[in-house]
């Protein structure tokens, strides 16, 4: 199934069909692709002709040959350390490639974006935000672009860990300048993307690949950039995703300062000092061990558990469960009064604290 996920993603089909598939995999495991079509037949006619195409290349298709070249590894959607925060997230991907140390789960996770164009004000900045967030224990995640993003992960690579997040296939380095610090990265830090190998870096990339640095994050801090810049592209997934923002003031005078001066006219935190977000985080890790300590039932972990996988409803908890209906709602409304569970219209949710 791995190899069919990837051979259908690298043909570009829809994110929607490939998440089909792993939803029903155990039905369609050592099904050919025409069984396949005839148990899901609303697959997009462009995946169905992909699947009549792997019949006649999966012979000479052998993604973990790929994988293993390119010292990579696959995780789809469902699996056990597919990050928590991408189901909540719009077009969640059905297919990630990473390599490096270190997983994507259970981290507390920030982001440091801005311009490719910047400053030493800037640079400095980034700098200090980067190394102190990260010897907390903090890991920081940015895009590998020239400017703030570089400033970032280098820094983070001093004091911790860093996650760069790339607008092209794993086996690109974009841009090349950044050649060395792509090579740090993949020694001590991870690199992720959710294009296929081979994929370029091409313009369009970048937008999308920002909704997957605000995904993973618990806040973005932006530095520098513009109104136009491509760093508000990710403050817009983050607000969407109801991500915490911080922004670093600067100069009104000064082109680069003009969107962070921007988001806080407009109620964005501004930081003055890390110590903000580190007081924030040790509020948050103690919610996480008063979570930890609350004696929860056997049913209310299996529920939980559940939720880790992705947000559901009540008829597919009770479809994946062995719960009555009346015992799912009484169990979710124990687990939303812990603050475990919020609900958003008909699906339940797992908070991330």
């Amino acid at each position: 199934m791995k190899t069919l996920l990837a051979w259908l993603h690298a043909q570009h089909c829809p994110y929607a069909d490939l998440r089909t598939i792993l939803r029903e995999k155990d039905r369609l495991e050592g099904l050919a692709p025409l069984g396949i079509m005839e148990v899901l037949p609303q697959l997009a006619e462009k995946t169905r002709l992909a699947l009549l195409a792997y019949e006649q290349s999966k012979q000479s298709f052998d993604i973990e040959q790929v994988c293993r070249d390119h010292k990579s590894r696959m995780i789809l959607w469902g699996d056990c350390d597919y990050p928590a925060n991408f189901y909540e997230i719009e077009e969640p991907p059905p297919v990630l490639y990473v390599r490096g140390q270190g997983g994507l789960s259970r981290q507390t996770i920030f982001a440091i974006i801005g311009s490719r164009r910047t400053t030493q004000y800037g640079l400095r900045n980034a700098k200090r935000i980067a190394r102190n967030l990260a010897q907390a224990g903090i890991v920081i995640v940015s895009g590998l672009a020239e400017g703030i993003d570089t400033a970032a992960h280098q820094a983070a690579l001093e004091a911790g860990e860093t996650i760069a997040v790339l607008g092209c296939g794993i086996d690109w380095i974009y841009p090349k300048s950044n050649a060395r610090l792509y090579e740090q990265i993949a020694e001590s830090g991870l690199l992720l993307s959710e294009f296929p190998f081979g994929e370029k870096p091409y313009g369009y990339h970048f937008p999308f690949r920002n909704r997957l640095i605000s995904g993973l994050t618990e806040g973005v801090i932006l530095v520098e950039g513009t109104n136009k810049s491509g760093a508000m592209s990710t403050i817009r997934h983050a607000l969407n995703q109801g991500k915490m923002i911080y922004a670093l003031p600067g100069d009104i005078d000064r082109k680069t300062s003009e969107g962070p001066n921007q988001l806080i006219f407009e109620g964005a935190e501004p930081l003055l000092n890390c110590d903000q977000i580190l007081d924030c985080h040790a509020v948050q890790r103690r919610d996480q061990k008063r979570e930890a300590s609350l004696e929860l039932t056997p049913r209310e972990r299996e529920i939980l558990c559940l939720l880790d996988q992705e947000p559901m409803g009540i008829e597919k908890i009770c479809n994946l469960s062995n719960l009555s209906i009346h015992d799912i709602v009484s169990v979710l409304t124990s687990l939303e009064l812990y603050g475990t569970v919020i609900r958003q219209g008909n699906h339940y949710y797992r908070t991330r604290r």
